[in-house]
Protein backbone atom coordinates (compact mmCIF):
# COMPACT_ATOMS: atom_id res chain seq x y z
CA UNK A 1 0.00 0.00 0.00
CA UNK A 2 1.12 3.22 -0.57
CA UNK A 3 -0.17 6.39 0.58
CA UNK A 4 0.82 10.63 0.42
CA UNK A 5 0.91 12.65 3.52
CA UNK A 6 -1.34 15.82 3.20
CA UNK A 7 1.17 18.55 3.10
CA UNK A 8 -1.07 21.67 3.93
CA UNK A 9 -3.11 22.64 6.93
CA UNK A 10 -6.62 21.58 6.74
CA UNK A 11 -9.71 21.26 9.21
CA UNK A 12 -11.10 17.88 7.84
CA UNK A 13 -15.04 17.91 9.19
CA UNK A 14 -16.34 14.27 7.09
CA UNK A 15 -16.51 11.19 9.59
CA UNK A 16 -13.24 9.20 8.13
CA UNK A 17 -11.66 7.10 6.86
CA UNK A 18 -13.59 8.20 3.81
CA UNK A 19 -13.83 6.69 0.29
CA UNK A 20 -12.85 9.92 -1.73
CA UNK A 21 -12.70 8.42 -5.26
CA UNK A 22 -12.62 4.72 -6.12
CA UNK A 23 -9.62 2.72 -4.15
CA UNK A 24 -8.46 6.37 -2.80
CA UNK A 25 -9.26 7.15 0.70
CA UNK A 26 -8.56 9.89 3.09
CA UNK A 27 -7.72 8.50 6.71
CA UNK A 28 -5.95 9.31 9.59
CA UNK A 29 -2.34 7.55 9.84
CA UNK A 30 -2.08 4.38 11.90
CA UNK A 31 -0.20 3.93 14.94
CA UNK A 32 3.28 2.01 12.88
CA UNK A 33 2.20 5.00 10.25
CA UNK A 34 2.76 7.38 12.20
CA UNK A 35 5.89 6.87 13.92
CA UNK A 36 6.79 6.16 10.25
CA UNK A 37 5.52 9.63 9.65
CA UNK A 38 6.97 12.09 12.73
CA UNK A 39 11.07 12.04 11.80
CA UNK A 40 10.18 11.85 7.89
CA UNK A 41 8.43 15.81 8.60
CA UNK A 42 10.99 17.18 11.07
CA UNK A 43 13.53 16.31 8.26
CA UNK A 44 11.09 18.48 5.48
CA UNK A 45 11.10 20.99 7.92
CA UNK A 46 14.93 21.32 8.74
CA UNK A 47 15.79 24.89 7.90
CA UNK A 48 12.33 26.22 8.96
CA UNK A 49 11.17 26.10 12.10
CA UNK A 50 12.06 22.33 12.16
CA UNK A 51 11.78 21.81 16.29
CA UNK A 52 8.84 22.23 16.09
CA UNK A 53 6.24 19.50 14.36
CA UNK A 54 3.65 21.79 12.41
CA UNK A 55 1.10 18.63 12.58
CA UNK A 56 1.01 18.65 16.33
CA UNK A 57 0.88 22.81 16.82
CA UNK A 58 -2.05 25.30 16.45
CA UNK A 59 -1.13 28.82 15.20
CA UNK A 60 -3.87 30.34 18.14
CA UNK A 61 -4.24 34.57 17.59
CA UNK A 62 -2.99 36.35 20.86
CA UNK A 63 -5.59 38.98 20.78
CA UNK A 64 -8.90 39.53 19.00
CA UNK A 65 -8.80 41.58 15.94
CA UNK A 66 -5.02 41.62 15.47
CA UNK A 67 -2.65 39.60 13.24
CA UNK A 68 -0.30 38.20 16.23
CA UNK A 69 -0.49 34.33 16.89
CA UNK A 70 1.30 32.58 19.38
CA UNK A 71 2.09 28.90 18.61
CA UNK A 72 0.37 26.19 20.63
CA UNK A 73 1.29 22.33 20.99
CA UNK A 74 -1.63 19.94 20.40
CA UNK A 75 -1.22 17.88 23.66
CA UNK A 76 -3.85 14.60 22.72
CA UNK A 77 -2.54 12.88 19.60
CA UNK A 78 -6.12 12.68 18.17
CA UNK A 79 -5.93 16.47 17.71
CA UNK A 80 -2.86 16.52 15.68
CA UNK A 81 -3.37 17.04 11.90
CA UNK A 82 -1.68 14.06 10.03
CA UNK A 83 -4.26 13.02 7.08
CA UNK A 84 -3.48 10.38 4.65
CA UNK A 85 -4.44 10.11 1.34
CA UNK A 86 -4.13 6.04 1.37
CA UNK A 87 -4.21 4.50 -2.48
CA UNK A 88 -5.50 0.78 -2.11
CA UNK A 89 -6.69 0.52 -5.13
CA UNK A 90 -2.82 -0.63 -6.75
CA UNK A 91 -3.55 1.75 -9.57
CA UNK A 92 -2.59 5.60 -10.45
CA UNK A 93 -5.70 6.98 -8.25
CA UNK A 94 -3.59 9.41 -6.04
CA UNK A 95 -1.69 10.74 -9.51
CA UNK A 96 -5.09 11.78 -10.63
CA UNK A 97 -6.37 13.05 -7.76
CA UNK A 98 -3.43 15.29 -7.25
CA UNK A 99 -3.94 16.68 -10.12
CA UNK A 100 -7.45 17.33 -9.51
CA UNK A 101 -7.40 19.21 -6.32
CA UNK A 102 -5.14 21.98 -7.33
CA UNK A 103 -8.13 23.26 -9.16
CA UNK A 104 -10.51 23.12 -6.14
CA UNK A 105 -10.96 25.20 -2.97
CA UNK A 106 -9.19 24.36 -0.70
CA UNK A 107 -6.53 23.03 -2.61
CA UNK A 108 -4.91 19.30 -1.13
CA UNK A 109 -1.50 19.26 -1.87
CA UNK A 110 0.01 16.21 -2.09
CA UNK A 111 3.74 16.09 0.08
CA UNK A 112 5.98 12.60 0.65
CA UNK A 113 4.67 9.78 -0.33
CA UNK A 114 5.31 6.75 1.90
CA UNK A 115 5.54 3.01 1.36
CA UNK A 116 4.07 0.15 3.36
CA UNK A 117 4.54 -3.99 3.34
CA UNK A 118 3.57 -6.63 5.46
CA UNK A 119 6.73 -8.83 5.82
CA UNK A 120 6.29 -12.60 7.77
CA UNK A 121 5.71 -12.44 11.25
CA UNK A 122 3.17 -9.44 10.64
CA UNK A 123 6.38 -7.07 10.26
CA UNK A 124 5.44 -3.64 8.70
CA UNK A 125 8.27 -2.55 6.48
CA UNK A 126 8.31 1.59 5.85
CA UNK A 127 9.92 3.17 2.87
CA UNK A 128 9.09 6.81 1.65
CA UNK A 129 9.58 9.10 -1.44
CA UNK A 130 12.18 12.37 -1.85
CA UNK A 131 12.03 14.35 1.63
CA UNK A 132 12.82 17.81 -0.21
CA UNK A 133 9.09 19.19 0.05
CA UNK A 134 8.08 22.77 1.36
CA UNK A 135 5.69 21.08 4.53
CA UNK A 136 6.82 24.29 6.28
CA UNK A 137 6.00 26.98 4.11
CA UNK A 138 2.45 25.35 3.69
CA UNK A 139 1.90 24.62 7.42
CA UNK A 140 3.26 27.83 8.47
CA UNK A 141 1.93 30.23 5.68
CA UNK A 142 5.69 31.35 4.18
CA UNK A 143 4.48 30.59 1.15
CA UNK A 144 2.43 33.72 1.58
CA UNK A 145 -0.91 32.12 3.11
CA UNK A 146 -2.56 32.93 6.30
CA UNK A 147 -0.73 30.86 9.05
CA UNK A 148 -3.54 31.48 11.68
CA UNK A 149 -6.34 29.70 9.72
CA UNK A 150 -6.67 26.03 8.35
CA UNK A 151 -8.02 25.12 5.18
CA UNK A 152 -11.53 23.27 5.82
CA UNK A 153 -12.55 20.35 4.21
CA UNK A 154 -16.52 19.07 4.23
CA UNK A 155 -18.64 17.09 2.00
CA UNK A 156 -19.66 20.04 -0.50
CA UNK A 157 -15.87 20.36 -1.48
CA UNK A 158 -15.56 16.54 -1.39
CA UNK A 159 -18.46 16.29 -3.61
CA UNK A 160 -16.85 18.86 -6.38
CA UNK A 161 -13.79 16.86 -6.50
CA UNK A 162 -15.45 13.79 -6.95
CA UNK A 163 -17.63 15.39 -10.23
CA UNK A 164 -14.43 16.85 -11.93
CA UNK A 165 -13.05 13.30 -11.37
CA UNK A 166 -16.28 11.74 -13.37
CA UNK A 167 -16.15 14.82 -16.08
CA UNK A 168 -12.59 14.31 -16.74
CA UNK A 169 -12.77 11.05 -17.00
CA UNK A 170 -15.42 11.84 -19.82
CA UNK A 171 -13.32 14.35 -21.51
CA UNK A 172 -12.35 13.11 -25.31
CA UNK A 173 -8.84 12.65 -26.97
CA UNK A 174 -9.47 15.25 -29.22
CA UNK A 175 -9.39 17.86 -26.34
CA UNK A 176 -5.76 17.04 -25.21
CA UNK A 177 -4.85 20.96 -24.71
CA UNK A 178 -6.71 20.46 -21.44
CA UNK A 179 -5.17 17.68 -20.14
CA UNK A 180 -2.02 18.99 -20.79
CA UNK A 181 -2.90 22.59 -19.09
CA UNK A 182 -3.92 20.62 -16.06
CA UNK A 183 -0.32 19.27 -15.57
CA UNK A 184 1.31 22.54 -16.57
CA UNK A 185 -0.92 24.04 -13.49
CA UNK A 186 0.39 21.28 -11.18
CA UNK A 187 3.91 22.20 -12.13
CA UNK A 188 3.48 25.90 -12.01
CA UNK A 189 2.19 24.85 -8.32
CA UNK A 190 5.36 23.53 -6.83
CA UNK A 191 6.89 26.98 -7.54
CA UNK A 192 7.03 28.99 -4.55
CA UNK A 193 4.09 31.62 -4.33
CA UNK A 194 6.62 34.17 -3.84
CA UNK A 195 8.29 33.38 -7.62
CA UNK A 196 7.55 35.68 -10.41
CA UNK A 197 7.74 33.10 -12.79
CA UNK A 198 4.81 31.70 -11.36
CA UNK A 199 2.70 34.43 -12.77
CA UNK A 200 4.00 33.68 -15.98
CA UNK A 201 3.54 29.81 -15.98
CA UNK A 202 -0.43 31.03 -14.71
CA UNK A 203 -1.10 33.15 -17.58
CA UNK A 204 0.91 30.30 -19.72
CA UNK A 205 -1.74 27.98 -18.57
CA UNK A 206 -4.47 30.85 -19.47
CA UNK A 207 -2.85 30.88 -23.19
CA UNK A 208 -3.12 27.62 -23.90
CA UNK A 209 -6.94 27.04 -23.36
CA UNK A 210 -8.37 30.44 -24.85
CA UNK A 211 -6.26 32.09 -27.34
CA UNK A 212 -4.52 30.96 -30.38
CA UNK A 213 -1.87 32.41 -32.26
CA UNK A 214 -1.98 36.08 -33.64
CA UNK A 215 -3.49 36.50 -36.76
CA UNK A 216 -1.42 39.32 -38.10
CA UNK A 217 -3.97 40.48 -40.44
CA UNK A 218 -6.25 41.90 -37.75
CA UNK A 219 -5.25 44.45 -35.44
CA UNK A 220 -7.23 43.44 -32.56
CA UNK A 221 -5.83 39.72 -32.26
CA UNK A 222 -2.80 40.35 -29.78
CA UNK A 223 -2.80 37.48 -27.02
CA UNK A 224 -3.19 40.24 -24.40
CA UNK A 225 -6.36 41.43 -26.20
CA UNK A 226 -7.73 37.71 -26.39
CA UNK A 227 -7.19 37.08 -22.83
CA UNK A 228 -8.72 40.01 -22.01
CA UNK A 229 -11.80 39.87 -23.85
CA UNK A 230 -12.49 36.08 -23.01
CA UNK A 231 -11.72 35.97 -19.66
CA UNK A 232 -14.13 38.62 -19.37
CA UNK A 233 -16.87 36.65 -20.97
CA UNK A 234 -16.13 33.28 -19.70
CA UNK A 235 -16.33 34.59 -15.89
CA UNK A 236 -19.47 35.20 -16.34
CA UNK A 237 -20.26 31.65 -16.90
CA UNK A 238 -18.09 30.40 -13.83
CA UNK A 239 -19.81 28.75 -11.28
CA UNK A 240 -18.20 30.41 -8.63
CA UNK A 241 -16.52 33.83 -8.64
CA UNK A 242 -15.30 35.95 -6.31
CA UNK A 243 -15.08 39.75 -5.85
CA UNK A 244 -12.25 41.58 -6.81
CA UNK A 245 -9.29 42.78 -4.52
CA UNK A 246 -9.92 46.29 -3.53
CA UNK A 247 -7.23 47.58 -4.26
CA UNK A 248 -7.92 46.82 -7.77
CA UNK A 249 -10.32 49.73 -7.70
CA UNK A 250 -12.42 50.73 -10.27
CA UNK A 251 -10.84 50.37 -12.86
CA UNK A 252 -12.42 48.02 -15.78
CA UNK A 253 -12.19 44.81 -16.02
CA UNK A 254 -10.80 45.04 -19.62
CA UNK A 255 -7.84 47.54 -18.48
CA UNK A 256 -7.21 45.04 -15.47
CA UNK A 257 -6.51 42.61 -17.56
CA UNK A 258 -3.96 44.22 -20.08
CA UNK A 259 -2.31 45.51 -16.71
CA UNK A 260 -1.99 42.21 -15.31
CA UNK A 261 -0.60 40.64 -18.38
CA UNK A 262 1.73 43.67 -19.07
CA UNK A 263 2.50 42.66 -15.24
CA UNK A 264 3.52 39.22 -16.69
CA UNK A 265 5.25 40.35 -19.61
CA UNK A 266 8.12 42.32 -17.59
CA UNK A 267 8.37 39.22 -15.52
CA UNK A 268 8.69 37.38 -19.10
CA UNK A 269 11.29 39.68 -20.08
CA UNK A 270 13.69 40.08 -16.97
CA UNK A 271 12.23 43.15 -15.76
CA UNK A 272 11.74 43.68 -12.43
CA UNK A 273 8.01 44.83 -12.00
CA UNK A 274 7.32 47.65 -9.96
CA UNK A 275 4.04 48.16 -8.59
CA UNK A 276 4.15 51.97 -9.18
CA UNK A 277 2.56 54.02 -12.28
CA UNK A 278 0.59 52.14 -14.64
CA UNK A 279 0.56 49.06 -12.42
CA UNK A 280 0.10 50.68 -9.21
CA UNK A 281 -3.32 49.68 -8.91
CA UNK A 282 -2.51 45.58 -8.81
CA UNK A 283 -1.00 46.14 -5.43
CA UNK A 284 1.34 43.55 -4.66
CA UNK A 285 2.48 40.27 -6.18
CA UNK A 286 0.39 38.69 -3.49
CA UNK A 287 -2.60 40.17 -4.76
CA UNK A 288 -1.99 39.68 -8.47
CA UNK A 289 -0.93 35.66 -7.72
CA UNK A 290 -4.17 35.12 -5.77
CA UNK A 291 -6.09 36.88 -8.01
CA UNK A 292 -4.94 34.84 -11.32
CA UNK A 293 -4.53 31.32 -9.65
CA UNK A 294 -7.97 31.83 -8.41
CA UNK A 295 -9.42 32.71 -12.14
CA UNK A 296 -6.65 29.92 -13.44
CA UNK A 297 -8.55 27.16 -11.14
CA UNK A 298 -11.88 28.55 -12.58
CA UNK A 299 -11.14 28.34 -16.05
CA UNK A 300 -9.62 24.91 -15.70
CA UNK A 301 -13.16 23.41 -13.70
CA UNK A 302 -14.73 25.07 -16.55
CA UNK A 303 -13.09 23.80 -19.35
CA UNK A 304 -13.67 20.68 -18.10
CA UNK A 305 -17.02 21.05 -18.01
CA UNK A 306 -17.49 22.14 -20.83
CA UNK A 307 -14.49 21.34 -23.49
CA UNK A 308 -16.24 22.15 -26.79
CA UNK A 309 -17.23 25.39 -25.94
CA UNK A 310 -13.51 26.60 -24.27
CA UNK A 311 -12.17 24.78 -27.64
CA UNK A 312 -14.35 26.85 -30.10
CA UNK A 313 -13.61 30.16 -28.26
CA UNK A 314 -10.13 29.21 -28.55
CA UNK A 315 -10.55 29.58 -32.75
CA UNK A 316 -12.47 33.14 -32.06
Amino acid sequence: MHAYLIANNIDVRVDCPLEVIPGLYLRRPAGEELECLRPLVSECCKGGMGWIAPYETQWVKEEPNTISYSLKSLEDPNEWKYWLLADESGGSKAHEFAEIVQIVNPVIELGPRIFTAKQRGDKTLFGHSSISHPIAERQWGFGGGDQGIADVLQEKELNQIRALHNQLDAISSEHKVILSSIKTFCEVCKLSKHANLRIVGIFSVIESLITHAPRLTETLDSISHQISGKMILLDRRFEETKNRPEVFGDVSDQKLWKKLYAYRSKVAHGQEPAFTGTLSVLGDHGTVHQFLFEKCQALLRYSIKEPQLVADLREC
